[in-house]
């Protein structure tokens, strides 16, 4: 677990604006309001969240993330070599693009299937990727099968397929899976990485009592003649891995040095 702390200023003249289109009042003392303050600390509050999904699987000085402990996806103690999944089944796996995701994503699956098959039934499993990657594999959807039948021949020589559901790209694809496996979207994972694994697998902790709920408003304008706040947030955090080798990773060889 490491202590971690946000200590943020913000000028509220920066935000009042948001607020005005929101309310739609443009009130100089909607800037004292309380509910203008929990507007800003549910803008923080977004912020701090993206950047603590990514230390979860990135890592960063003193946190110790699923895939890397120092922001970057390598084969040496401070990357992968070094992360919580660093003793997870691996599976090579080339850089991915629309047209090669479901190959490589079905390669790791066939490495679970091989070497870790009971964890491929259990409701809790996931296959975790990158918004880019879950992107791809939308694309991948959309496009599969046999090639549309028409008279124009940039379509023809394109090979689209009539895709999922046979809509091509008109359909929003949401609810992905993979034979099954429900697909986690997760914006703090690296590119190019693909991890099948239980969830209750992957542990993430926090403060017991205060569990990323301690935070503190400071109304420095009225101290100052500014028109800033600050907004304090400390918590704990930490990941771990129950048991590393029932996670299947699938990385380039970057990642994985193979």
């Amino acid at each position: 677990m490491t202590d971690l702390k946000v200590n943020e200023e913000l000028c509220r003249a920066n935000f009042l604006p948001s607020w005005v289109s929101q309310r739609g009042s443009r009130l100089r003392s909607d800037a004292a309001s309380n509910e203008f303050r929990n507007f800003l600390l549910g803008i923080t509050a977004t912020k701090v969240a993206e950047q603590v999904e990514q230390k979860i699987w990135r890592g960063t000085t003193g946190v110790v993330g699923f895939l890397s402990t120092d922001g970057t996806f390598d084969n040496d103690a401070t990357g992968f070599a070094g992360s919580r999944l660093a003793n997870a089944t691996t599976q090579t796996i080339t850089q991915m693009t629309y047209a090669n995701v479901i190959t490589q994503m079905g390669l790791v699956y066939e490495k679970a299937a091989t070497d870790k098959p009971s964890i491929l039934n259990k409701p809790d499993t996931r296959i975790f990727v990158s918004n880019k990657t879950a992107a791809l594999y939308r694309h991948a959807l959309a496009t599969a099968g046999g090639a549309l039948t028409t008279n124009s021949s940039d379509v023809t020589t394109s090979g689209i397929g009539t895709g999922y559901n046979a809509q091509v790209t008109n359909q929003a694809l949401t609810g992905l899976n993979f034979l099954g496996i429900q697909i986690a979207e997760c914006s703090g994972m690296f590119d190019d990485a693909i991890v099948i694994a239980q969830s209750e697998n992957l542990v993430v902790g926090s403060n017991l009592l205060t569990d990323l709920t301690d935070v503190n408003y400071i109304p420095t304008y009225q101290y100052d003649g500014s028109d800033n706040v600050r907004i304090v947030m400390q918590f704990g955090l930490g990941v771990q891995v129950g048991i590393p080798a029932d996670a299947v990773v699938g990385a380039t060889t970057t990642a994985l040095g193979s």
